[in-house]
């Protein structure tokens, strides 16, 4: 058959077929169930020595198990046979395997006990305490696509899997040796407290420590991923109101941002200003006094004069500073305290409505959604006066990339 051939792209056209089956659910399980050689070689493929095909078979895997048909039919014997077998090659192989059935297992609570069922679950979650640093590294990355969704997080609590990461966490942080775990298990807890702010915070104190301290860290990637999991926790109202808990650990965490968001290297000043916004945000049905009080207060705490200082960020030439920093910008736009800011401050209304400004099209489409924020926001006729409002209502209709035509007239000599 095709997918045993050794030239590597009649394989990918054969398991791209395949691909194609899974991509109709009914009629690709149907099709695979009366063919059960044609699945039992898509499970191969797995294995395949060529990563190309074998990113192929893991999709197709994970289409089929979409539905409920797809995974009894994979996950029960024979081809559950087949799984195992492919799984015992390598590691690495293994781990290819694992990525199937956590996406599996994450599309519903039938489709997680077909895993459970299967026990290769099971070799994943012992993989969590093995003597390898690095076999740990790969066990917590793969379980934290499974703890975004709710009943993989039940799970994973039920199994004693949280807990275990806390542990590793506390271990990673105070032994250099496995300091390089840090950055999966804070992604992990970060993914929970996106879901559950107030409930995984209050159970689980030493991942916003921690949290916190690599904020200071004198590696990049652990800052890095300190400040997008901050900026993903107070993304949400009940967030917010679980950072501010924090007190002064927040408080010093917000001024350290604002310091962030003016140091190299640009990447880290990129995500900071992200994350910031991410902070000051509040959707129109859920602002009230305290929630606008807080990110006034936050915004604050960024820099002496922080709209000063966004304001530069947003007239600078790389679009790595310039959008995020936009994007704070859109995130404060519908809030009276930062209107009134943005009213005072000098050559912003000119700065808004020039188009020069902005040269491609990420650049443009981000100063639009910030006057878009501020066309649609029930204060601005009160903060900006009228006349202006409609000036940026009409820069709403004219759209993003408007450009005004010069009409010119060609005189003949005389």
């Amino acid at each position: 058959m095709g997918m045993g051939h050794p030239d590597e792209s009649i394989r990918e056209l054969c398991i791209k077929q395949v691909l194609r089956l899974t991509e109709s659910p009914g009629c690709g399980v149907q099709t695979l169930a009366s063919d059960p050689d044609m699945l039992s070689n898509a499970i191969v493929k797995v294995g395949d020595d060529s990563l190309g095909v074998a990113k192929i078979a893991i999709s197709a895997l994970c289409n089929l198990g979409k539905t409920t048909q797809g995974q009894e039919l994979m996950l029960m014997p024979p081809m559950l046979n087949d799984l195992k077998k492919v799984a015992a090659k390598s590691d690495i192989i293994r781990y290819r395997v694992f990525e199937v059935i956590t996406k599996i297992a994450s599309e519903s609570d039938t489709a997680l006990q077909y895993v459970t069922n299967s026990g290769l679950i099971q070799d994943l979650l012992k993989d969590l305490n093995c003597d390898d640093v690095l076999i740990q590294l790969n066990a917590a990355e793969m379980l934290t696509n499974l703890a975004m969704c709710q009943h993989g997080l039940m799970y994973l609590s039920q199994q004693g899997i949280v807990g275990r990461m806390e542990s590793m966490m506390v271990e990673a942080e105070s032994d250099p040796l496995q300091d390089f775990l840090l950055p999966a298990t804070i992604k992990f807890f970060g993914h929970l407290a996106r879901m559950e702010p107030n409930e995984i915070i209050e159970k689980h104190t030493a991942f916003l420590k921690t949290t916190f301290n690599l904020l200071s860290s004198q590696d990049p990637a652990m800052v890095g991923v300190a400040v997008d999991t901050i900026g993903a926790i107070g993304e949400s109202a009940a967030g917010k109101r679980a950072l501010d808990k924090q007190g002064q650990r927040m408080i010093d965490g917000v001024c350290r941002l604002g310091t962030l968001m003016q140091q190299p290297p640009t990447e880290i000043r990129s995500r900071t200003l992200t994350a910031i916004a991410q902070l000051l945000q509040i959707k129109l049905e859920e602002q009230n006094e305290d929630l606008v009080s807080l990110t006034e207060k936050w915004f604050n705490l960024l820099h002496s004069k922080p709209l000063d200082t966004i304001h530069s960020m947003c007239k600078q030439p790389f679009r790595e500073i310039h959008c995020p920093a936009m994007s704070i910008l859109q995130a404060i736009a519908n809030q009276k305290w930062a209107q009134i800011l943005m009213n005072s401050q000098p050559g912003f209304h000119e700065y808004l409505l020039d188009r020069s400004t902005e040269t491609d099209k990420e650049e443009k489409e981000a100063k639009f959604d910030v006057i878009k924020a501020l066309a649609e926001a029930p204060t601005s006729g009160e903060i900006f006066g009228r006349p202006f409002l409609l000036r940026l209502k009409e820069f709403v209709r004219e759209g993003a990339f408007y450009v005004k035509v010069q009409s010119e007239v060609a005189f003949e000599a005389s």
